[in-house]
């Protein structure tokens, strides 16, 4: 009795842990979306890119030196959804004129101008095949 208890045990949280994390083939079709982010004609590296679609996840990506993103829906898939997607394009400094908080992190400022962070100013279309979408923000 002992070992179908601890087999239905297993079997229980494998199915637990495959639910939680995502095991199966539940990624819907993805594309591949990259593109170089500037503000006032200079890269910004380290921004970080979001794609919000009308409905589902959010692909994410990071920008380089260059300012070049690419985006990922998950850690494993590369892309995202077809569609229309709000973008916010946010990037943190540490604050040079704030004192560090009790969790002993430095504050920190945003550089992007605050309509970039916040979705409805900035649009994508997300098409079948390879996008390259680019965004040329300005500070004023």
């Amino acid at each position: 009795m002992h070992a179908k208890s601890s087999l239905v045990s297993l079997v229980l949280s494998t199915l637990i842990t495959c639910a939680l994390s995502g095991c199966g083939s539940d990624t819907p079709p993805l594309e591949q979306v990259t593109g170089i982010v500037t503000l006032d004609g200079k890269p910004v590296e380290g921004a970080i890119v979001r794609f919000h679609p009308e409905l589902g996840r959010v692909s994410i990506g990071v920008t380089n030196e260059e300012g070049v993103y690419e985006l990922r829906y998950t850690s494993n898939a590369s892309g995202s959804l077809i569609g229309k997607h709000d973008v916010t394009i946010s990037k943190h400094l540490p604050d040079p004129n704030a004192v560090t908080n009790e969790d002993n992190e430095p504050p920190t400022v945003e550089i992007i101008p605050s309509k970039y962070t916040e979705p409805g100013e900035l649009t994508a279309e997300v098409v079948e095949g390879e996008n390259q979408i680019d965004f040329a923000l300005v500070s004023n």
